[in-house]
């Protein structure tokens, strides 16, 4: 027997499933993820469009994020505490 599964996708602004694909933008500073049909996806980019044209585009590295450190860089997931390197096994630590 096999089992298969779909996942439809709706337009979160008006519902509809046809051609829907996720995009993101940011404002801000603040990152947005929106699922839009073609036809929205075009009234999007039309809406902004102008705004666009009179912005300045800026280059990649100077884009700040303020991502959080992933957990796998941080001991038990705390921000700001980082693993101690590994010392030989029978090695006191000195501080």
């Amino acid at each position: 027997m096999a089992i298969q599964v779909r996942y439809i996708v709706h337009d979160d602004f008006d519902g509809t499933t046809d051609g829907v694909g996720t995009y993101r933008f940011a404002l801000q500073g603040r990152e947005y993820e929106i699922d839009l049909s073609p036809a929205n996806l075009t009234r999007l980019r039309e809406a902004l469009a102008p705004f666009i044209t009179a912005g300045r585009r800026l280059p990649k590295s100077s884009r700040k994020t303020g991502t959080k450190p992933s957990k796998a860089a941080t001991p038990r997931g705390r921000p700001g505490r980082r693993a101690a390197p590994p010392t030989p096994s029978g090695a006191a630590q000195m501080r």
